[in-house]
């Protein structure tokens, strides 16, 4: 036995598994709150400098979070910042309420907001929010009065009665929403109508993103309460089964997740995700980990995690993701013990009971099988049985209800691992909590499976079970080590009923403790407290 150095590496294909849609836990989610951040409770924008550095738009001004410590950095005027974005160069801008600008770092190397309110005519100096968004063309400020054009350190004054608060930049394009004209974009230095933008006349649009494929230039724009598909200048509305949701939680903004899903900033009722044909993935709220249930403005940073800003909080979580986490919000009751998929459906054995995942629910929710009430241990695939290896007995279970095998031999048959064996399909391999035994299939015989029973010469608790490529059948104990067992009805060799044990230890480089074994591409590990071992 030796140690391999960076082992887990070779367990990283366990984890490359999808989800079915109704198999989505909670994500994994770390919540920022007031005794981290500050005083103010509200932040509606989120961005992210080269050095990955995390920036957000607060009532109290601009916070900074480099991983480990929050600063706020005032505003001139004490007002609030309101939105955030960074330009081609990396310089983060601010469009604060009454006041826009840039960070900057100072002698200290430490980020400072500094204002271009002095850019500006004392005329043109009176306004409330500013909206700022970035492109290869520049900065661009939205104000009431007028669209300030910040490019090469020279400020550009576009006074419009067209001048916006809502905008967005989309393929490198500006664009922008008023209620009583529509959708805008930036043509030379005047805001004017795009074709069809007219039918967004009293909308408040929230968001538009970029869903076009290579053929297929579209674009997906969300009012305060509806979902449209927007090509060729018409509006199409996107109706779809969380329509009649998002009219009554009120749209705040929307990101394309890493995966393509699309996530949807409400007021009401938190992150929705929806997937490009508008079908429901997954909603997180408060029942999901998040503090309260008004999501302002949401940015995806370059590690792939969505940060989210909200009130009293900012939230950063792990979506899309191939781990989420099933709580007690899914009916699972007991310490998790094992998981398997039989026939599609996706069983859970705990200490208390074995569970199934009911398919036609929406969100997860697992049901209990019927006639067990008891510690599920482990299950098996045979053909259309399912077996649990339980405290009280080996089980099948046939359309979500339980049966003992052995009733006669239940108390002899403390099941805590089931494996069949490669050598001969039809013989299960159990491992007791006083040994290892065999069970057999055979169709002629009442309930169809024979208890061929203990071996002799192994009283240690059996956890785990696997069988390597030279059909050498490995035993991982609950307290000593690791039993190879060989067993052939080979004339000659050793044989069911005279099987052949070797125990390997401390003396055998292990250290002591129990171990448990595992199969990753066809070679055997052995995981224990102090780390994972291989046999060579």
């Amino acid at each position: 036995m030796t140690r391999i150095v960076a082992l887990f590496c070779a367990f990283l294909p366990l984890l490359t598994f999808s989800q079915e849609k109704n198999e989505i836990g909670k994500p994994f989610m770390k919540n920022h709150t007031l005794e981290n951040f500050g005083l103010h409770p509200q932040s509606w924008d989120v961005v992210e400098d080269h050095r990955g550095v995390m920036y957000f738009a607060n009532g109290g001004g601009i916070l900074e979070y480099d991983g480990t410590n929050w600063r706020l950095m005032e505003m001139p005027n004490k007002s609030s910042s309101r939105t955030l974005a960074i330009d081609e160069k990396g310089v983060v801008y601010v469009g604060g309420d009454g006041d826009f600008g840039f960070l900057k770092p100072d002698s200290l190397g430490r980020s400072q907001f500094h204002s271009l309110i002095g850019q500006l005519p004392d005329s043109l100096r009176q306004f409330s929010g500013v909206n700022v968004q970035a492109n290869s063309q520049g900065v661009f400020f939205g104000s009431r009065p007028a669209i300030f054009h910040w490019i090469d350190e020279n400020m550009i004054v576009y006074q419009s009665k067209e001048a916006y608060t809502d905008a967005f930049m989309v393929n490198n394009k500006l664009y922008a929403s008023k209620s009583e004209l529509g959708l805008m974009t930036l043509e030379g230095e005047s805001m004017v109508v795009i074709p069809g933008g007219e039918q967004m006349i009293d909308k408040s649009v929230k968001f538009m993103l970029s869903i076009s494929t290579t053929t297929n230039h579209e674009f997906l724009v969300g009012t305060e309460t509806e979902l449209y598909l927007f090509k060729d200048g018409a509006f199409t509305p996107f109706e779809n089964e969380v329509s009649e949701l998002l009219e009554q939680s009120f749209i705040n903004e929307a990101v394309i997740l890493p995966d393509g899903n699309i996530a949807i900033a409400t007021f009401r009722s938190g992150l929705i995700v929806i997937d490009k044909e508008g079908q429901l993935v997954q909603i997180l709220s408060t029942e999901s980990g998040l503090l309260n249930k008004t999501v302002n403005g949401l940015h995806i940073d370059s590690n792939g995690s969505l940060w989210m800003a909200l009130n009293y909080e900012i939230s950063q979580t792990e979506i899309p993701s191939p781990l989420t986490v099933l709580a007690k919000s899914a009916n699972l009751e007991g310490t998790m013990l094992t998981s398997y998929r039989h026939n599609k459906t996706l069983y859970v054995g705990t200490f208390l009971d074995a569970y199934y995942l009911d398919e036609e629910n929406k969100e997860p929710y697992f049901r209990k099988v019927t006639n067990l009430n008891t510690s599920s241990w482990s299950f098996l695939s045979v053909g259309k049985e399912l077996l649990v290896a339980t405290g009280t007995g080996i089980h099948k279970i046939i359309k979500n209800r339980a049966s003992e095998i052995f009733a006669e031999e239940a108390e002899d048959i403390r099941a805590s691992w089931l494996y069949r064996s490669t050598q001969d399909t039809n013989r299960i391999i159990v491992g007791l909590f006083n040994g290892v035994g065999t069970i057999y299939k055979d169709r002629n015989v009442r309930g169809g499976w024979i208890n061929e029973g203990k071996l002799d010469g192994v009283e240690e608790g059996i956890r785990t079970i696997m069988e390597d490529k030279n059909g050498d059948v490995w035993l991982g104990t609950e307290q000593d080590g690791v039993i190879r067992l060989r067993f052939s009805s080979v004339p000659g060799s050793p044989s069911i009923s005279n099987p052949e044990f070797k125990y390997y230890g401390v003396n055998h480089g292990l250290p002591a403790g129990g171990t448990a074994v595992f199969k990753v591409d066809n070679e055997i590990y052995y995981t224990m407290k102090d780390g994972v071992f291989r046999y060579i």
